[in-house]
């Protein structure tokens, strides 16, 4: 019991890292960018590391997913590139059975399908319906976690997706009053945040 405990805390953690990373992944950035980075990563370990430390495989994989990408030209979403990019050097680094590349695995499938289903799906959106695949390779449907996540994901695809004449930010402020409002009452400084938010978009023509 306590080993099955503690395979679940693990990939909890791994889950989080992966997670994380998304999130600091900049908004903005391009595909070229993407590689950039990845080759002066690469350079920088080879200059500090040399040809023997066990990153350098991973970071010359990140490096030709990108190429191939890149030559490839492909039109999915950076946020869908990313993922596969991640999922590829998971793969390197760990077993198919690992906790973590299962969990990427899961990801990359769902947003594919997203992506496949609503061409128009924007990043957020993606992104939550991937965590939540992700969330559910380790945790029950009914855990409060996956539960939570499934309700974003629903309320991102009622607002984001459905028919409706307002603009992106104002349509994702009530998919997020929704969101929250599940966790809050209306008097959370979150809940009178985002009300305060939605009142200023709603005055924009």
């Amino acid at each position: 019991m306590r080993v099955t405990a503690w395979r679940h805390f693990l990939a909890g953690l791994l889950l989080a890292v992966v997670s994380a990373a998304f999130a600091a992944a900049p908004a903005t950035t391009t595909r070229a960018d993407e590689l950039k980075v990845a080759q002066n990563e690469l350079t920088a370990l080879q200059e500090r590391y040399g040809d023997q430390n066990p990153r350098l495989a991973a970071a010359r994989l990140r490096v030709a997913v990108w190429q191939r990408l890149v030559k490839e030209d492909r039109k999915e979403p950076l946020i869908l590139q990313r993922a596969w990019v991640e999922r590829d050097v998971l793969r390197l680094r760990y077993l198919e059975k690992h906790p973590d590349f299962i969990a990427q695995q899961a990801r990359v499938a769902a947003m594919e399908q997203q992506f496949k289903a609503a061409p128009a799906s924007p990043d957020v959106l993606l992104e939550a319906v991937g965590e939540l695949a992700a969330l559910g390779t380790h945790l029950d449907e009914r855990h409060p976690k996956y539960q939570d996540q499934a309700r974003k994901v629903a309320a991102l695809r009622r607002y984001l997706l459905g028919p409706g004449a307002e603009s992106y930010d104002l349509r994702l402020a009530r998919a997020m009053q929704e969101y929250y409002g599940g966790r809050y009452d209306v008097n959370h400084p979150k809940m009178r945040e985002i009300a305060a938010q939605i009142a200023e978009l709603e005055k924009k023509p």
